[in-house]
Formats: structure tokens, C-alpha cells, sequence
């Protein structure tokens, strides 16, 4: 199941975007350093913890049609045990969420019948200097058994929308060499000028980066625990196609009974690749050299284009290429 963007998502973003003024959407706390503005559902009993809208300048990114800015949560590869907490504000996981300074705090119990139960605390901030937010997440193990944990995010970005662009993004996964080490990245980009664009990713290991549409079996947001389970097993890399899909961040954790595990990722937002680029690897510590690692087809390309212009230096007489 995807989600698609027919009339009844229109109709269901104007409700959301039209009703706020009068009250009867659920209520946010927000962060801001005068340029990047962050708002997450919360300061109303039962709200989801989830991104509500992140918005650069004027150009907010994700609520525009389909709705997604979701995070959730799955006991190893089990699709029965799939929790979801929506931008849309429903809540598979009971959170309650604070806004102490500088931050934001969502906080819950997950209790499933057969499995270890374990509390989250996923922390919102605004990294100092730079149009980043960092989505710290200690997720404990309160349970007598070990238990092993898929956390993730799932967005649409569709920031083209309000500069008179399309909802397509030019989507991407990379690495590149941080001071803190290398990093795993992607992207999605407005597919024009100004290409205003979000990069999301890491340090973890682990972590996996990846998009809708080709070999995922999700689209725009993934909905159920057969998508995730495909998407953690092979994320999908749109090598720089411009689509509308989807771009979704996760980890799988193993937990010890009674012992936490810190998961940290990043979202960089720049009016261009390169601003949010410099932003992301600023974040991470700064810049290690080298700058984005190319892929193995790319280094693949480049060999064969080296072999291919040696050629001509080769004569039968053995002369030195000049």
C-alpha cells in the first residue's frame, strides 16, 4: 500500500493547513534560529512526536500533499509488531512530549505481548550555527529478554511546491568524509533554480539510507512492516533521478535486557545542495578532505575512461606516450 497524491490529499492538507487559525488541529512546539524553523507535533495530550512542518526562509518542506514526516518503530523483522506516529498525528506509540529550552522531548513506552517492552526518548535540536537538526534517540531495553529493535524515519519532501516547481525532488544517496568519519547520506533537491534541498543521514554504522519508487516497494512514506523489512534488506538508490518518491533513514538496534542504545542522525536544509552540504558535514564535525566518496559505479566509470584514453599511447614501436 502507498501513499499517492489524489484530491482527497489535497482536500485533507487544506483542512489541516486552513483549521489551524481556528484551533482544531493538534497543537506544536517549535525551534528556530531565525532562518530553519522546526515544529513537532506535541503540546496536546496524545499528539504523535512527529515533524509537523520544517521550514527554510519561506519555503516549508513537507506539508504540501501526501503528509509525510513519520517515525516508527518494529521488533526485528516481525511485521505484526509495525508502530507508526504520523505527521498527520495518529500514534501507534503513546508519547508525551516537553519542550524544555533548546529542545524538544518525546518520550513513551512501547509494550507488546511477546517482546521485551522498551521506553524511546527521541530528542529534537537545532545544531548551533548551521540549518541542522539533530534527532537524538536512546530507545532501553526494560525487559527481562534481549530484544532487537528497527527504528526509522519516513518523508516526503516536496519543497519544489511552494517555488512553483513540481513535487519531484533529485534524489540521491552518498558518502562523504567528515572530522568525525564517513558519513552516509541522501538527499532530495527541488528539481530546479533555487534548488532548495534537505540531506539526511549519519555517522551510525548501521544505519541505512534509502528512497521510494524502482526496487522499494514503498513510494512516498513507508506504511507497513513488509515495506520496511524490504527497505532495511536493500534500500533503493535513485543514483540522481528526479522522481517524487519518498526518503526514509533507519537502524536496527540489538538490545541487551536493561541496556539503552543511542541512535543520532542529522537533517541539513540549504537553499542549494551545496549549503546544506556544507551545513550537514559542519554539524559532523567539518570537513575530513576528499568530500563526497564516489560510488563503486562511478569508480567502475572512471576506470574504464582511463583504460579507454591509454589506448592511443600504445604503438607497436613501444614509444613513450607524449
Amino acid at each position: 500500500m502507498t501513499r499517492s497524491k489524489t484530491y482527497f490529499d489535497w482536500w485533507a492538507a487544506w483542512v489541516l493547513l486552513t483549521c489551524a487559525p481556528m484551533g482544531l488541529s493538534a497543537g506544536t512546539f517549535s525551534l528556530t534560529n531565525g532562518q530553519l524553523t522546526l515544529e513537532v507535533l506535541g503540546d496536546t495530550i496524545g499528539d504523535s512526536g512527529a515533524i509537523y512542518e520544517a521550514t527554510l526562509g519561506t519555503v516549508g518542506y513537507y506539508r504540501h500533499s501526501g503528509l509525510v514526516a513519520d517515525w516508527g518503530v518494529q521488533y526485528g523483522t516481525n511485521i505484526g509488531t509495525f508502530n507508526l506516529n504520523t505527521t498527520s498525528n495518529t500514534s501507534n506509540i503513546v508519547v508525551g512530549v516537553t519542550n524544555p529550552p533548546g529542545k524538544i522531548v518525546v518520550a513513551g513506552t512501547l509494550s507488546m505481548l511477546g517482546f521485551p517492552p522498551i521506553t524511546l526518548e527521541r530528542v529534537y535540536e537545532l545544531v548551533s550555527g548551521v540549518n541542522v537538526v539533530r534527532i537524538q534517540t536512546t530507545i532501553t531495553n526494560i525487559g527481562n529478554d534481549p530484544a532487537n529493535v528497527v527504528y526509522f524515519d519516513t518523508y516526503d519532501p516536496d519543497q519544489g511546491v511552494p517555488l512553483s516547481l513540481t513535487f519531484t525532488t533529485v534524489n540521491d544517496v552518498f558518502s562523504v568524509a567528515t572530522a568525525s568519519g564517513t558519513a552516509l547520506a541522501g538527499r532530495a533537491s527541488a528539481p530546479g533554480t533555487p534548488a532548495y534541498t534537505v540531506i539526511m543521514g549519519g555517522l551510525d554504522s548501521g544505519m541505512r539510507v534509502g528512497f521510494g519508487g524502482g526496487s522499494s516497494p514503498f513510494d512516498l512514506g513507508i506504511n507497513d512492516g513488509m515495506e520496511l523489512n524490504t527497505f532495511m534488506a536493500t534500500p533503493y538508490d535513485p543514483n540522481g533521478a528526479t522522481a517524487d518518491i519518498g526518503i526514509a533513514v533507519g537502524v536496527s538496534l540489538a538490545l541487551p535486557a536493561g541496556q539503552s542504545v543511542t541512535y543520532t542522525y542529522y537533517q541539513a536544509y540549504g537553499p542549494t545542495f551545496d549549503a546544506a552540504l556544507a551545513d550537514f558535514v559542519t554539524a559532523l564535525g567539518g570537513p575530513a578532505g576528499g568530500g563526497i566518496i564516489p560510488e563503486p559505479t562511478t569508480l567502475a566509470l572512471a576506470s574504464v575512461g582511463l583504460v579507454l584514453l591509454s589506448l592511443p599511447c600504445y604503438r607497436s614501436t613501444r614509444k613513450l606516450c607524449r
